[in-house]
């Protein structure tokens, strides 16, 4: 028999050909306890990857809930809420409690631009659009006061600003700012 192990290499196993010779081992045998020493430590090493890897997550998820934290409370003590809008996929995400400025509870709101338009008085909607698409067309800040409709009728004045973000090609992806009760 040869010194030299062939196993399965039919179409349907793809089980790997392992030659000794190859895999750098010595087929008198000199030194196994070296080799095991090394493999051990090579596969310790594979090991503890992974687990500093989740370490690493662990910690980068703990601090972006604290800074999350920091940005609700600043954003209650200004009376404001932030708001950040994916072009691309039409949708609108608020900070989590907008009930104090635009009246609706949790999961009531629709996020959608449409759904931010219906929000605003309809003597101001022309403006806020306008304002929108310069802000998206020159890359102009978007700043402007108008005056909201909460779902139970009450109006209020609010100052929205803002900002666009572009794509690699240049083109409006995202728009994000702030809403505050004035």
């Amino acid at each position: 028999m040869s010194p030299e192990y062939q196993g399965v290499n039919a179409t349907r196993c793809q089980k790997p050909v392992i030659n000794a010779k190859e895999a750098g081992l010595s087929m008198d045998r000199e030194q196994p306890e070296e080799l095991v020493a090394a493999r051990t430590a090579d596969l310790t090493g594979a090991r503890a990857a992974p687990r500093s890897g989740i370490a690493e997550r662990g910690r980068a998820e703990a601090s972006l809930k604290r800074q999350e934290e920091r940005d609700a409370l600043a954003l209650r003590a200004a009376g404001a809420v932030s708001w950040d809008w994916d072009i691309l996929a039409g949708e609108w995400h608020w900070s989590e409690d907008i009930k104090p400025i635009f009246g609706f509870e949790r999961g009531e709101f629709g996020a959608t631009c449409e759904a931010f338009l219906e929000c605003v008085h309809p003597d101001d909607r022309q403006d806020v659009i306008n304002a929108i698409d310069v802000c998206l067309e020159r890359g102009d800040e978007y700043a402007i006061e108008h005056r909201i409709v909460r779902p139970d009728g009450t109006v209020r004045w609010v100052s929205a600003t803002g900002g666009v973000v572009r794509g690699e090609a240049g083109n409006p992806a995202r728009m994000l700012g702030l809403v505050q009760d004035i």
